[in-house]
């Protein structure tokens, strides 16, 4: 059985072991750096990355860099694992080629929903619904990270080598399991 680990600290873990579950993959809440042998893939989800920060410690950052896995990143998520973090700046763990802002679409009063993402990673263009909540905005992508998903021409899915990381919440849409069927995809893929 596929173990994908979800880092449990703070935030919005819950919603990801749901929707992890429902592709039949085992969820593993994951709460310390020894937690993390033997997963197949983790789940980075939304919440405060500054306190994520904080939280993870010396030894929980470097054996996250260590990690040769498929990661899926949320919201917060993306802004742990950027190589560049501005609005403002802070520290990450460099791990995906991207430059994102904090807090880019306002504050939480201005956090919506929208039908209008474009999925641009088949021949035909689909659109889904999304969840912002004081999201970041991807503002630059490197060379070999790869567009999947935008909103009004920003990038808000994108894929780096392993790594699958968006902007938006993808695990408060209930009608939809398209993101992490992707990610379960990609590990099974690697397995």
């Amino acid at each position: 059985m596929v173990k994908i680990g979800i880092l449990s600290l703070q935030g919005g873990f819950q919603a990801h072991i749901e929707k992890i579950e429902a592709l039949g993959a085992k969820a593993l809440r994951i709460t310390s750096s020894e937690q993390l042998k033997d997963i197949d893939g983790l789940v980075i989800p939304g919440g405060e990355s500054s306190v994520f920060l904080k939280l993870i410690g010396p030894k929980f950052k470097s054996r996250l860099k260590e990690l040769d896995i498929p990661t899926l990143s949320t919201c917060a998520g993306i802004i742990l694992l950027a190589k560049k973090v501005t609005n403002p700046s802070q520290k990450s763990l460099g791990l995906i080629d991207i430059e994102v802002q904090r807090n880019a679409y306002g504050r939480q009063l201005e956090s919506f929903i929208t039908k209008e993402l474009l999925w641009t990673n088949t021949n035909k263009k689909t659109t889904f619904k999304g969840v912002f909540i004081r999201a970041p905005k991807i503002l630059k992508t490197g060379d070999n990270v790869e567009v999947l998903i935008t909103h009004n021409d920003n990038a808000v899915l994108v894929r780096d080598g392993k790594n699958l990381a968006a902007t938006f919440h993808p695990e408060l849409c209930k009608d939809s399991n398209e993101i992490h069927q992707m990610f379960f995809n990609t590990i099974t893929k690697n397995k």
